[in-house]
């Protein structure tokens, strides 16, 4: 057969990593990462999330909850407007903040945060979990643990009170209040009007009757006793039970008129003046109702209607009587049902139309009809047809205890949201071992939601169970969400979704007939729903889900349109909180920020993105077993990123070929890319096209297994290696690494000595050679006699791709001709000399990176006991121009404009004279203006040929975060740097200062920096391997550093750095203090230092290590021991021998991801493979 494209350009099947690859259809890809196909023909680079500059400044928010967005009728200042708001609960105290946006569908990084509101909106005080609902624009929220907090109304009231009176009250300002509907205090009831009220000093109720009699009349229906009672009613039209007179109206035995024949009563409130503007006042509280009932009798019937602005009436009567005010009475406010001046209007007899059960639709005998109670709340609440569901209730039953129903759903009554009957409530399915932990409501259906199980009810008449799902509920809110598909939730099992009549298996696919998954659910739990920490989010204009892990940074893109899946790393921080959508369509979040939170949103538009992946399906050309020749690929692109050189691969029968071709920068318009191999064509049966953005850099690790010979005194000697560990692009051959990509690499090495021959005046010094020549060395000054020491050197260099070679070079001086250590030394020489070296960064990518050394006069200045800033002269490269050479304040410093996770390295020598052995020389990298990391060593002689080598990686903001290198000698006078005089030149192999970026924080790799407690560890036994424990991390992302292991669940190579100190006290010069870095449980590298001195002073400092390692992501992990010999157990340094830095700066342990992975702006929307299916022709 002839030459022929096979063309794909089909996309929105997403990812499919669990089928049969026979079995995956055209249009999916096996790993579809950093790729969203939600646009028809094309592949996309996905969103990621933006900071809204927000930050709520001493919030700490629930993780699966504390977020709310509504929208009120007000702002906070009280003007009449439509306002957007979230509210935020800190989870410690129970505040609420509100963000207020500066209009209603705008951005909220335009809003104003208001850390707390005013009035107080407060839930509770430990571990609070805010729920929250809207109702007429009046927020109603409480703690859904049910602990410690009370339920609370937020709403704005503008109502005058007692017009008419001469002394109105006007309330016009936000109130929190909890949503109780409170009865009154008390009632009394006397005789006549102002006969019997008082000047009473609390705020009460009291009923004054006036009865009179009609000449002629003959109406016995007055001359009774009877009981009275009243009620509050609150926003209207909610109003309470009732509180019984503590007295009755006893007509029966009235002097005068024995015939009664009608009559007045009046509401009398009084109590302190201040009271109706304070707590002491519900300002909820709209009327007061008046009933009556004989003595003896059940029922209430309703005698006047108290409107605390209009004044007293008849029940459903528009007449008025205002209200008076007696200042004399203590804010004595009265008016009456009737008006009391016009004979007619008197009440011929009792009222007996309207009752406390018409008027409310539920007896008085009610036990509770609120939830509002300290330690009432519920789990999850929904607003639906005017009427409030509460799910998951802790509130008083029926028969006034406080409990906890985990069955329970509890209805307001219509138009009536804080009125809960509780004769009234759902119950889902009891006795089952489970509990309600939320819900929601769509259409005229209730999803209730318990750990195990998901039940719908339908709601539209009587309620009903019409459908339920076993085994699929889920752990907290934050797992489901209202989508315009219908109720979408996560769990371990997978994804799913009930549109109000089935129930759909989102990560399933019908293959054949038969519903199959599509993902795999051990990647899925592994990589998303790690340790249950899982939050879902719903975009309703790009109609697509988040469902993201809420600490590892890792999350699926869930098209709902398509049923496509994508998969990115590194696109959103640690979550705080639940997911929340705005009105104009921002997913918004809080994000950890040390003691505060902020607000980020996840934007869905196409962002960079580092090291996009596309496997697509293998193929074989629907001619299974035969074979095929394939010449080349061709890729259809947009590319706003980077220039991306030979990023295709080619998996022909499995195993990976790179094509050549190139995906040029800037390219805004669709153009073909075409990737070919070195030969014309490669035979295959099958072939699978891998695309991405990384070009994987060189990386070699080699070692001794024996002793290198003929190491002569005071000369420079290549150091030569049996073992490759690794040389991925084969490089390294003849001792010599040659890399073949331009870019900025990483070397680190260590050697060790054989034993004898040694003494305290004597060095070992390690070289990194360029192209032949001296190019960054480390010295180690021996200390005694023995040999179990050696210099560790960390370096990065710049290579042009082609010609630059590097070689690792040692000089010592001993006076004798020697060895490196022999096998016979040591349990195995690979742990102790060793060469690695790794790409950090393409030349064609401009990541943050710079190099800086001194000029050959040094630096003087440097005082004893002091850190003095360490000026730097002139740059090997500054890739960004991001760092400030010479004198001054803001001089000598690195200010990165990338975020993400920095290396750095540093060496520096003193010059010489006056130092004497245990003097002290140290070197610091500072961050923002204090100490960070440091690495130091004592001097063990009079020299000064010797100094410390720091190596560390560090977090930069990138918009103002800036790094700086000091100097701390203890020598007690005045210091210098090397001059170039005392040294072979160049001076930039002795005094320099580096830094790299190595894992942008838009897409990073695996990486974590902890350090130890306050009090160190203790135990370190001598001789003994101890793994050191680290229980403060500084940063952990994604989440793969926990028990003090560090497990990277992504695949490549990491650098490894730690360091330790020992208390001090019982340590002599000599003894041995060694670190190492252990993989999958054994020793792998390892460095040391020799103390030079005894005391509490002279044994302040540490050994260091910096390793590159390699990891398969899947289970590979490390860890960091110590051992030493000085003859006693040993603790590792508290933080009250150095009270000021702390073991953040001497005893740590890091590790970051080095990827290749370019970040970039990249579309696809076409893949072309040319290929011959040969069948039995020949090509």
């Amino acid at each position: 057969m002839p030459k022929k494209y096979d063309i794909i350009d089909r996309f929105d099947g997403g990812q499919n990593n669990v089928s049969d690859h026979r079995d995956i259809a055209e249009n999916e890809a096996e790993l579809l990462e950093g790729f969203v196909s939600d646009i028809p023909g094309q592949l996309r680079t996905m969103g990621k999330e933006a900071s809204q500059s927000q930050t709520l400044t001493g919030f700490q928010s629930h993780d699966a909850a504390g977020l709310f967005h509504t929208l009120v009728d007000r702002n906070r200042a009280g003007t009449e407007q439509e306002t957007e708001w979230l509210l935020s609960v800190d989870k410690d105290t129970g505040i609420v903040g509100v963000l207020e946006y500066a209009s209603i569908g705008g951005e909220p990084a335009a809003g104003t945060w208001n850390g707390a509101l005013s009035p107080t909106m407060d839930l509770g005080t430990t571990s609070v979990k805010g729920v929250f609902h809207t109702f007429d624009g009046v927020v109603r929220g409480c703690n859904g643990n049910f602990a410690n907090g009370t339920p609370k109304w937020n709403g704005y009231i503008k109502r005058t009170k007692f017009t008419g009176s001469g002394a109105v009250y006007t309330d016009d300002e936000w109130w929190v209040t909890p949503p109780t509907l409170a009865p009154p205090l008390s009632l009394a009831m006397v005789d006549d009007d102002n006969a019997a009220v008082s000047n009473l000093a609390n705020f009460t109720l009291q009923i004054a009757n006036t009865m009179e009699h009609a000449a002629g009349e003959d109406n016995y229906l007055w001359k009774k006793v009877f009981e009275g009672a009243v009620s509050y009613v609150y926003d209207g039209n909610q109003e309470s039970l009732l509180t019984v007179s503590s007295n009755n109206l006893d007509n029966t035995g009235l002097a005068g008129d024995p015939v009664l024949s009608r009559g007045t009563f009046a509401l009398y409130m009084t109590g302190h003046t201040a009271d109706y503007n304070s707590s002491n006042f519900d300002k909820r509280i709209t009327h007061v109702k008046f009933y009556l009932r004989e003595q003896g009798t059940e029922d209430w019937f309703l005698q006047g209607v108290y409107d605390l602005d209009a004044g007293g009436g008849l029940p459903y009567s528009e007449t008025k009587e205002d209200w008076a005010y007696a200042a004399a009475v203590n804010g004595l406010y009265w008016a009456a049902n009737t008006l009391t001046n016009a004979t007619e209007n008197f009440m011929a007899e009792p009222l007996m139309e309207h009752t406390y059960l018409t008027e409310t639709g539920h007896l008085p005998s009610e036990k509770a009809i609120d939830i509002g109670n300290s330690g009432d709340g519920w789990k999850a609440s929904a607003v639906l047809n005017r009427q409030v569901y509460l799910f998951g209730v802790k509130a008083t039953d029926e028969d006034g205890k406080q409990i906890e129903n985990g069955d329970m759903i509890l209805v307001s009554e219509p138009n009536q949201p804080d009125k809960f009957l509780r004769g009234n409530a759902l119950i889902s399915v009891t006795g089952d071992g489970d509990h309600i932990v939320g819900g929601l409501a769509m259409a005229d259906r209730l999803f209730s939601f318990k750990r195990k199980s998901m039940k719908v009810l339908n709601i539209a008449q009587s309620a009903f169970i019409e459908d339920e799902t076993v085994q699929e509920g889920v752990d907290d809110v934050d797992k489901y969400i209202l989508t315009d598909y219908g109720v979408v939730w996560v769990n371990p099992n997978g994804l799913f979704l009930h549109n109000g009549k089935q129930y759909i298996e989102l990560f399933k696919k019908r293959i054949e007939g038969k519903l199959e998954p599509f993902i795999d659910n051990d990647w899925f739990n592994t990589n998303i729903y790690a340790s249950g920490s899982c939050g879902l989010a719903y975009n309703k204009y790009e109609q697509q889900l988040i469902i993201s892990g809420y600490t590892n940074g890792k999350l699926i893109i869930y098209d709902l349109a398509s049923g496509s899946v994508s998969y990115g790393i590194g696109r959103i921080g640690t979550l705080s909180s639940n997911f929340i959508q705005d009105i104009k369509g921002n997913s918004l979040f809080l994000a950890d920020s040390t003691n505060d939170v902020v607000l980020q949103k996840f934007d869905f538009d196409e962002q960079n993105y580092t090291d996009p992946k596309y496997w697509g399906k293998r193929k074989d050309f629907g001619a299974p077993g035969v074979k095929k020749y394939i010449y080349d690929v061709v890729v259809g692109y947009r590319n706003s990123g980077s220039l991306l050189n030979d990023n295709v691969e080619l998996y022909l029968d499995g195993v990976s070929n790179v094509l050549n071709g190139t995906m040029l920068a800037g390219q805004n318009t669709f153009v073909d890319a075409s990737y070919t191999f070195s030969e014309i064509f490669k035979e295959c049966e099958s072939a699978q096209v891998r695309i991405s953005s990384s070009l994987q850099m060189p990386s070699f690790s080699v070692y001794q297994t024996d002793k290198q010979t003929g190491i002569l005194n005071q000369t420079n000697t290549k150091l030569t290696w049996d073992v490759e560990e690794w040389d991925t692009h084969g490089n390294f051959a003849g001792n010599t690494f040659t890399p073949s990509v331009a870019g900025k690499y990483l070397f680190t090495g260590h050697v060790w000595l054989e034993s004898g021959n040694i003494a305290t005046t004597n060095f070992l010094v390690l070289l990194l050679y360029k192209n032949g020549s001296k190019y960054k060395e480390a010295t180690y000054k021996m200390n005694g006699t023995s040999n179990f020491q050696g210099p560790m050197l960390s370096v990065t260099a710049d290579a042009n791709g082609t010609t630059d070679y590097f070689e690792l070079y040692i000089h010592q001086v001993t006076g004798v001709t020697k060895s490196t250590v022999p096998a016979s030394e040591v349990s195995a020489v690979k742990y102790y000399t060793w060469w690695q070296g790794i790409g950090l960064s393409t030349n064609d990518v401009a990541r943050s990176s710079f190099s800086v050394y001194q000029d050959d006069a040094g630096q003087s200045g440097f005082t004893s006991g002091a850190y003095v800033k360490t000026q730097w002269d002139f740059e090997e490269w500054d890739i960004n121009s991001e760092f400030a050479l010479g004198a001054g304040a803001s001089n000598s410093r690195f200010t990165p404009t990338v975020e993400g996770y920095y290396y750095f390295d540093a060496h520096a020598w003193l010059q010489t004279g006056s130092i004497t052995a245990g003097d002290l020389f140290a070197l610091g990298l500072f961050k923002n203006g204090d100490i960070y990391k440091q690495a130091e060593f004592m001097f063990p002689g009079t020299g000064n040929f010797r100094g410390p080598m720091l190596s560390c990686t560090a977090y930069a903001n990138g918009s103002g975060d800036y790094f700086e290198c000091h100097l701390y000698q203890l020598t007690g006078g005045s210091k210098s740097t090397l001059p170039v005089s005392e040294v072979q030149p160049p001076l930039s192999n002795y005094t320099y200062f580096q830094g790299h970026l190595i894992s942008p924080a838009d897409s990073p790799m695996p990486t974590f920096s902890a350090y130890q407690v306050d009090a160190g560890q203790a135990g370190i036994l001598d001789s003994t391997y101890t793994k050191l424990l680290f229980a403060n991390t500084e940063w952990n992302v994604l989440s793969d550093f926990a028990g003090s292991t560090f497990t990277p669940t992504v695949a490549g190579k990491y650098l490894l750095i730690g360091r330790v100190w020992l208390k001090v006290g019982s340590i002599d010069a000599g003894e041995l203090l060694s670190i190492q870095v252990f993989k999958n449980g054994e020793q792998y590298k390892q460095a040391e230092i020799r103390y030079a001195g005894t005391g509490a002073v002279l044994n302040f400092e540490g050994p260091m290590l910096s390793v590159i390692v390699d990891a398969n992501g899947t289970g590979d992990y490390f860890e960091l021991y110590i051992n030493q010999w000085t003859g006693v157990t040993k603790n590792t340094l508290t933080t009250a021998e150095v009270p000021v830095e702390g073991n953040r700066v001497y005893t740590w342990f890091q590790a970051v991801g080095i990827g290749g992975g370019i970040s970039t702006k990249l579309r696809i929307n076409h893949i072309k493979i040319n290929k011959r299916i040969l069948y039995n022709a020949r090509p």
